[in-house]
């Protein structure tokens, strides 16, 4: 299944390397939608391949839903939060690719999915905030 965004000549090369794998009767374009973060709750494993990745809000939402995630290097270390979420280089085998979203291994990260709260991230600031005013 996938879910999002991606130009024209990007999703004709996936459709066509989904016809090469034989997979395309399998697999669903949604396009981008608004339920996403519903339909998500059913996947057994979330992967974001990007090439450039900010902040990922959609992977910290697979994270909240304790989905198991693999997303490229090129996803901030801020956002790995569970141990079942991992980051591979873009680059490396499909046979690994295929080992991290099939596997049931974890590996410690430490944090919570709070970690990522914009309500704390408020919080946070505002009190720095008003520490330095206090000064």
């Amino acid at each position: 299944m996938l879910i999002g965004r991606a130009d024209k000549k990007r999703l004709k090369d996936l459709v066509r390397l989904c016809n090469e794998k034989n997979v395309v009767d399998k697999t669903l374009f949604l396009g981008e939608r608004k339920d996403a973060t519903e339909i998500m709750s059913a996947f057994d494993c979330f992967i974001l391949p990007s090439l450039r990745e900010g902040f990922s809000l959609v992977l910290c939402e697979a994270q909240a839903h304790n989905i198991r995630a693999v997303a490229t290097t090129e996803v901030p270390d801020e956002v790995i939060i569970n141990d079942n979420c991992f980051k591979l280089n873009i680059d490396e085998s499909d046979e690994k690719w295929a080992e991290y979203i099939l596997g049931d291994f974890t590996e410690a990260h430490n944090k919570t999915i709070e970690s990522v709260d914009i309500n704390l991230a408020v919080k946070k600031h505002i009190a720095l905030y008003e520490k330095g005013v206090r000064k």
